[in-house]
């Protein structure tokens, strides 16, 4: 498998190598094109809701579960709930979890993430001068 591997790998290379090189050579273009596309992937990435989503990912993972189950326990509490389907119990949590773990993930990262980094860049800036 690891000699296998190694050749992929190469086999692999040599691939994107060739293909780079024949957009470069056949179509005179072929770094102007790669440019603006990596131009506008960059934008793209950049959008405010990535941002968001990249604020806030880590605040969700630690927050979906807990609410969850507190959300299935809250509505298995009603009886109309247990008699829906399963996809429409799965739509009714997904609705009532999703916000929520954003909310409290966004207020999670405003109030106590940003500050904690905040602050601990200051140490590192104190620590960094007293040894200069």
């Amino acid at each position: 498998m690891v000699v296998a591997g190694l050749y992929m790998k190469k086999f692999l290379l040599i691939c994107f190598l060739f293909s780079f090189y024949e957009l470069a050579l056949n179509y005179g273009t072929g770094f102007a094109t790669l440019d603006r596309g990596m131009k506008l992937l960059a934008r793209f990435i950049g959008l405010k809701i990535f941002k968001f989503s990249a604020d806030t990912s880590y605040g969700v993972y630690l927050i979906h579960v807990p609410l969850l189950i507190l959300v299935i326990r809250l509505l298995t509490l009603e009886t109309p709930f247990t008699g829906f389907s399963p996809a429409w119990r799965f739509l009714a949590c997904l609705a009532v979890v999703f916000p929520l773990a954003y909310a409290l993930a966004f207020l999670a990262h405003r109030y106590i993430e940003s500050p904690g980094i905040d602050w601990g860049r200051n140490i590192i800036k104190r620590m960094g001068r007293k040894r200069s």
